[in-house]
């Protein structure tokens, strides 16, 4: 299995004399696939302002507590200011935290408060006993800190990159129902020679009861080759079809070569891809933000590694459902994210009304009250690397 990365703001000193301490540590973070990332000069020279952004770009924070000042009536020393305030911004901000210190610094209440702390003695970095402690630390702290989906991205296989995804999650009127579709285009370029099918997966989130008297349909998939370098054959094996998930392969002939590329359209439908009312939610979860508390629930999260994504939300007019009846917010970016979100009139104009980053949102959570009359919308996003 592959190992996730994470990006660490790496709080530490600049005096020469723990240059060796620095590295052992960077050292042991990096071959853990923990990228470190540090100011570039000391705190004297640089606003504080620039290690703040740093840290909320963070995944994680690692802080080297060496000791800089000897304090009054005791064997103790203080940590560079800088890295005193580091760890203040690092516990403001919630990041998980390793704070490793040397035995000489005093801790000031910092053990309790600051998440997972190992102590040492420079003698002990050249111990095999306290190297296994020290990878073991990382090692935590990393496990406590990657998410579900970046544990899939890590595990994607590298043999093409995708350089363009659109996705369409449409809501549409069938009969007395409502009926859900999940388009996806999707440019991808081979960097190597591909032998491997193309997975296809769509899978819910939950599995709401059955209407009584009926029988649930099973999902359907659509797959269509839009473009491509050369021309390409294709043949679908369905691994495992229900009404709440399909799993097929698809196989390219003849096999792409690198260079290659294609264009591709994959639609899932089916009435149970995703919840349509609020009581098919068997679980949900409190999401705090910017100060509020929202009933969220991850109905379908994609896990994306693109140069180039589109996020489309469509709704019929009678779900009676407005834009303010939902917030959509960037809870994380790795990359300087920027979101364009506009609303389709019924004339087919589209009109911008924000554009969003990291930690913004918009609209106002509500359920809908009495019947009301609404216009169909549509929210797009555009997330680049």
């Amino acid at each position: 299995m592959k190992s996730a990365q994470l990006t660490a703001f790496f709080s530490c000193s600049f005096a020469e004399e723990d240059q060796p301490v620095n590295e052992y540590f960077r050292a042991i973070a990096e071959g853990l696939d923990v990228s470190c990332t540090n100011v570039s000069t000391g705190y004297v020279k640089t606003p504080p302002q620039q290690a703040l952004e740093m840290i909320k770009e963070s995944d994680v924070v690692i802080v080297i507590a060496t000791p800089r000042t000897e304090l009054a009536g005791s064997e103790e020393s203080a940590m560079s200011a800088a890295v005193s305030h580091e760890l203040a911004f690092a516990f403001g901000e919630g990041k998980p935290l390793l704070l490793l210190r040397e035995s000489k610094v005093r801790a000031d209440g910092f053990l309790n408060n600051y998440g997972t702390s190992l102590q040492f003695d420079r003698t002990d970095l050249q111990t095999a006993e306290f190297l296994k402690k020290a990878i073991a630390a990382i090692h935590n702290l990393k496990l406590g800190a990657v998410s579900e989906h970046q544990l899939t991205l890590s595990q994607e296989i590298t043999e093409f990159v995708a350089e363009r995804t659109s996705h369409l999650y449409e809501l549409e009127r069938e009969g007395n129902d409502f009926c859900w579709q999940h388009s996806i285009e999707r440019r991808i370029r081979f960097t190597k020679p591909y032998n491997k099918p193309l997975k296809l997966t769509r899978w819910n989130d939950f599995i709401p009861e059955p209407p009584e008297g009926t029988n649930w349909p099973p999902m359907e998939l659509c797959f269509e080759i839009n473009g491509s370098s050369r021309p390409f054959e294709f043949t679908i094996e369905h691994e495992k079809t229900t009404s709440v998930g399909i799993t097929a392969n698809v196989k390219l002939s003849p096999p792409p070569a690198a260079d290659d590329w294609i264009d591709y359209f994959v639609s899932f439908r089916g009435p149970y891809l995703a919840v349509v009312y609020s009581d098919d939610i068997t679980s949900a979860q409190d999401l705090k933000h910017a100060g509020r508390t929202y009933n969220a629930f991850d109905g379908n999260v994609p896990v994306n590694r693109v140069k180039e994504m589109e996020i489309q939300f469509r709704f019929p007019r009678d779900y009676r459902l407005s834009p303010s009846d939902a917030v959509f917010f960037i809870e994380k970016g790795k990359v300087k994210v920027k979101v364009k979100v506009t609303v389709l009139s019924d004339q087919g104009k589209e009109a911008v009304i924000a554009f969003l980053g990291t930690g913004d949102f918009i609209g106002e959570a509500s359920l809908p009250g009495q019947p009301r009359r609404i216009t169909p919308f549509m929210i797009t996003t555009y997330v680049k690397r």
